[in-house]
């Protein structure tokens, strides 16, 4: 093994670097060039390469690189950015789009180039989803968290044939079907920490792209895990939910996957998204207030299959119901008695 040390132009330090399929090095976050990112022309000389261009406009912790577009991680400014690098003594910035926790740590592309997945490196942090094929138009299409609520910090994600292989913190490695980006399913983990919950402890760094298949991990603690991951898709749950009397959509709809511990809410479309890794037959409730619940038993899911379920719900019916509450042993009216209504699905109740 030879080694070589490059300190051109000052450089001492770096956050991380890039080599795309063109011969080209990407160095981010450096102690040189505004903390942006320098080329270096590696087809000129692998050894000693010299600098053949700077992007400076923004600190940049992470990045990705293919063609002639560079797509930058300045999670100083809560922000992805697109570059175009045709011209590497001359990079052009092409978009902006903030992630939804403003601290953007890291970017992977997928193959197609149509879809982007960003970290967001803070407690209870998101990988978003974003269809980046009009740069006029990005838009963010989905949001995924290991165990939400646990505030857990999601480090790095990368995309393998319709798979997210996330290196999670404490919660290890995670892998995600993203087969449809607007609903991400995990479908696998390995927890390389005997930690919980928020920290930044535990698996940093993955690799999925070992001709072997095997995924390297890094744990801050414990050191290199060498894995077989089983890449098994999700089973898929999509639908609309509607007014059965107006017919027009209802959002903030809870729907439930019955003691599965998975709930999806409805939105302003009245679409929503949800599915499980472990194919079978569930029962999906559908609750919102004002509307009686409704109950779907055996819907069947399968691996890597979408299935559609479409609900109406019927509104609550509303009634005054009056009375008097006496005493059966002398016919007196009874003050403060607590009435309960049931329909064994909600209650409510008033004080006379």
């Amino acid at each position: 093994i030879n080694t070589y040390t490059w300190t051109g132009n000052g450089f001492s330090t770096a956050h991380n670097l890039f080599i795309d399929e063109n011969g080209y090095a990407y160095i981010c976050g450096a102690n040189i060039y505004n903390g942006g990112v320098f080329i270096l022309n590696l087809n000129a000389s692998p050894v000693n390469p010299p600098v053949v261009g700077a992007y400076t406009r923004a600190y940049v912790h992470d990045l990705f690189v293919r063609g002639d577009t560079m797509w930058t991680a300045e999670i100083n400014n809560g922000q992805f950015g697109v570059v175009n690098v045709s011209n590497k003594a001359n990079p052009q910035l092409l978009a902006l789009q903030n992630t939804p926790g403003n601290f953007a740590h890291n970017v992977w592309l997928s193959a197609n180039g149509k879809y982007l997945f960003t970290t967001d490196e803070i407690s209870g942090g998101v990988i978003a989803a974003y269809d980046v094929s009009d740069l006029n138009n990005i838009s963010e299409l989905g949001r995924f968290q290991s165990n939400p609520g646990s505030g857990v910090i999601p480090h790095n994600v990368f995309w393998h044939q319709d798979f997210l292989v996330i290196s999670y913190y404490r919660d290890g490695v995670v892998i995600a079907d993203a087969t449809y980006p607007n609903n991400i399913i995990q479908t696998g983990a390995y927890d390389t920490s005997p930690l919980s919950g928020n920290g930044f402890n535990g698996c940093w760094g993955v690799y999925p792209y070992l001709p072997s298949g095997n995924i390297l991990a890094s744990d801050i603690e414990s050191g290199l895990f060498v894995l077989t991951p089983a890449y098994v898709h999700a089973c898929f749950l999509e639908g609309l939910v509607s007014d059965s009397t107006t017919g027009l959509p209802l959002n903030g709809v809870t729907i439930e996957l019955v003691n599965q511990n998975i709930t999806t809410q409805s939105g302003l479309d009245g679409r929503y998204y949800t599915g499980i890794a472990t194919a079978g037959s569930y029962s999906v409730r559908f609750s919102k207030q004002g509307y009686v619940t409704r109950t779907v038993p055996a819907v069947p899911l399968t691996n890597g299959n979408l299935v559609t379920l479409n609900v109406a719900l019927i509104p609550s019916s509303t009634f005054t119901l009056t009375g008097t509450v006496t005493d059966t042993a002398n016919g007196n009216g009874i003050q403060g008695v607590q009435i309960f209504i049931t329909d064994n699905i909600s209650k409510s109740w008033t004080a006379t």
